[in-house]
């Protein structure tokens, strides 16, 4: 695998990035304003779930939150793999890296099987958690 972590890395795109005085920071910005939205939903979701804000239906919250969520993760995915790409090796000899992508598809997978098993409060928790653990690690990963 490190052949295809080396040759990501010095592909013009992810050079560009790392020469760039601006690139990077731009993008570890806009993927953590993706992240706080994507994140940011989940939690008014779960709270939800957990009995708070009840006055608001939850199909009407979710008509709302659910496109929020989408165009974040799409934010955050592209601007993530990007930040990636430009320091493949490095980043991909960090075992946290792995562990908030695990946490990330955890996320997905607890969110898929809510949809098909309507278990609230277990989903919520689990969600909770899930996306605390993928802000974590992604901080960690900048001073580890």
């Amino acid at each position: 695998m490190s052949e295809l972590w080396s040759w990501l890395e010095a592909t013009p795109l992810a050079t560009g990035i790392r020469q760039s005085l601006w690139m990077y920071p731009a993008l570890e910005s806009a993927h953590l304003l993706a992240m706080g939205t994507v994140v940011g939903a989940a939690v008014v979701l779960d709270v939800r779930l957990l009995g708070r804000g009840t006055a608001l239906p939850m199909p009407a919250l979710l008509e709302h939150v659910v496109t929020l969520v989408w165009a974040g993760l799409a934010v955050s995915v592209t601007t993530g793999l990007l930040l990636f790409v430009s320091h493949a090796t490095e980043q991909a000899a960090k075992p946290l890296l792995w562990v908030k992508l695990s946490l990330l598809i955890a996320a997905g997978v607890n969110a898929w099987a809510f949809r098909r098993t309507g278990r609230g409060r277990l989903a919520a928790v689990l969600s909770l958690l899930f996306w605390a653990g993928v802000v974590i690690c992604g901080r960690l990963l900048a001073y580890v």
